[in-house]
């Protein structure tokens, strides 16, 4: 979104603190409801989203017919591999590019990086997460540059002459 003037950002700054303020509670005592905003830049909110996401990857994680084992205590043999990864935009910008910033760069080169010759044939699942930091650098307008990048995992198969010198295979 753009913020056209101090009064919106006051207005939003309000709203994200007032963020749950009011909770009905059930003659139980138990908690009926709460007053969230739903905000993406609520830190309440966006914890509980993150959540129930959390949830929602450990559950399919559950589904995998391999299983996913700490990077130092991976076995000789393996046969999936899980690459950490991370997507920069290679810049910041102001908040009211941000929006054009993540959707034609960044969510233009995912599929992309998907597709390449190394990675293509391998594939057997990706799980990815779009995070946008606030940048220490100076203001533009009076406004802070902001960092957009996504969290990756992506997970390989291995192939079967290769499972013995998987490290290797990984580093071609």
């Amino acid at each position: 979104f753009i913020i056209d003037g101090r009064d919106e950002l006051r207005k939003l700054s309000d709203k994200l603190f007032d963020c749950s303020e009011s909770v009905s509670l059930k003659k139980s005592g138990a908690v009926h409801s709460h007053g969230r905003c739903k905000h993406r830049l609520c830190a309440l909110c966006s914890s509980i989203s993150a959540s129930k996401w959390q949830k929602k990857i450990d559950r399919s994680m559950d589904h995998l017919k391999y299983d996913l084992i700490e990077d130092s205590l991976y076995p000789e043999e393996t046969t999936l591999a899980a690459l950490k990864v991370t997507l920069n935009a290679g810049q910041t910008c102001p908040a009211h590019e941000l929006k054009t910033i993540i959707r034609d760069v960044l969510h233009t080169l995912w599929p992309r990086l998907l597709k390449i010759k190394a990675i293509a044939p391998h594939l057997e699942g990706a799980i990815r997460a779009t995070e946008v930091t606030v940048s220490k650098e100076p203001m533009v307008d009076g406004m802070p540059l902001m960092n957009p990048h996504i969290h990756a995992t992506i997970l390989l198969r291995v192939p079967h002459d290769q499972r013995s010198t998987w490290r290797s295979w990984l580093d071609n």
